[in-house]
């Protein structure tokens, strides 16, 4: 959320097969090409925080 400039809140879902079984990357692909939505991966959100967000911040520094 905080990425998209919104209310940072978060949701927890699983989309199932219509077997009952847990989706997985194929079955998730064509579920958003179905219905016009993006997938974006743990390892991308990794990436993207690694490169944009700050999460070392020098507070001090000295010669020895």
């Amino acid at each position: 959320a905080r990425l998209a400039g919104l209310y940072p809140a978060g949701v927890i879902c699983e989309i199932m097969n219509d077997d009952g079984t847990m989706a997985r990357l194929p079955d998730l692909v064509a579920f958003a090409q179905g219905h016009g939505l993006k997938i974006g991966t743990i390892a991308d959100l990794i990436a993207y925080r690694l490169r944009y967000d700050h999460l070392v911040n020098q507070v001090a520094q000295t010669m020895l």
